[in-house]
C-alpha cells in the first residue's frame, strides 16, 4: 500500500524586506484572479507566475508548491473572518439579536468563497486543519467570542461561556462548511444562515433566562 506524502503547506521563506512583501502580495492577488478565471483544476503555478509578472523561480522562493499558496489564501480568509466577526460583535448599535446574525452570515459567506480553496486542499491530502497557523485563528476567534457572551451573558458562569462560545463557533462553522459544499444559490445559503442564526439567538436566550431564574 502506497502512501501519498502530505504536501508542505508552510510557505518557504517570509518576506522581510518591502519590496519582498510586496511581491508576496501581487503573487497572492494574481492567484486569486486565476483562480477566478481558471479554476482550481486548472490552476498552475506557471499561469500564476505569468499573470503575476514574476519568474517561476521568484514564486517558488516563497512559496514550494501550489498547496501553499492556496493556504496562505485560505489563512487570510481566516484572519478577515475573524476580525470581520469582531467588528460586528463589538458594534454598540446592534442588538444580540442582530449580532448574531450577521456573524453567522459572514462566517457562510467566508466558507462559500473558501469552498474551492477548501476542496483543492482536502483532495492534495493537506493538514490545513492541524496546522498551527489554523490553530492559531481558531483560538483568537474563540477568545472573542468568549469575551462576547461574558458580555451577554452577565449572569453566567465562566464554564458556561466558553461552552456556549465553543458550542456556537464549532456548530457554524460546521453548518456553514456543508452548506458551501452543496454549492447553493446566494440566497438558499443565506436562508440556512438565517435559520441558524435565528435557533442560535433562542439558545442564548434560554440560556440567559435559565439563569436568570436560577
Amino acid at each position: 500500500m502506497t502512501i501519498r506524502k502530505k504536501p508542505v503547506i508552510s510557505p518557504r521563506r517570509e518576506p522581510r524586506q518591502a519590496r519582498s512583501e510586496q511581491m508576496v502580495a501581487d503573487i497572492l492577488e494574481a492567484a486569486i484572479r486565476v483562480l477566478q478565471s481558471d479554476g482550481v483544476e486548472r490552476f498552475t503555478m506557471v499561469r500564476l507566475a505569468e499573470v503575476a509578472g514574476v519568474s517561476v523561480g521568484s514564486l517558488y522562493q516563497y512559496f514550494p508548491n501550489r498547496e501553499s499558496l492556496f493556504f496562505r489564501l485560505q489563512q487570510a480568509s481566516w484572519g478577515e473572518t475573524v476580525d470581520r466577526v469582531q467588528e460586528i460583535l463589538v458594534d454598540p448599535n446592534a442588538t444580540l439579536e442582530q449580532k448574531v446574525a450577521a456573524s453567522v452570515s459572514a462566517v457562510f459567506r467566508a466558507n462559500e468563497a473558501e469552498g474551492d480553496l477548501r476542496k483543492a486542499m482536502s483532495e492534495a491530502g493537506a493538514p490545513f486543519r492541524d496546522s498551527p497557523e489554523a490553530i492559531a485563528e481558531r483560538e483568537r476567534g474563540q477568545q472573542r467570542a468568549i469575551a462576547f457572551f461574558r458580555y451577554a451573558l452577565p449572569e453566567a458562569s465562566e464554564s458556561d461561556i466558553v461552552f456556549i462560545a465553543d458550542f456556537i463557533s464549532t456548530t457554524t462553522e460546521a453548518l456553514a462548511e456543508r452548506v458551501s459544499d452543496r454549492r447553493l444559490a446566494r440566497h438558499e445559503t443565506e436562508r440556512w444562515a438565517k435559520a441558524a442564526a435565528e435557533m442560535f439567538s433562542l439558545y442564548i436566550k434560554a440560556r440567559a433566562c435559565s439563569r436568570t431564574d436560577g
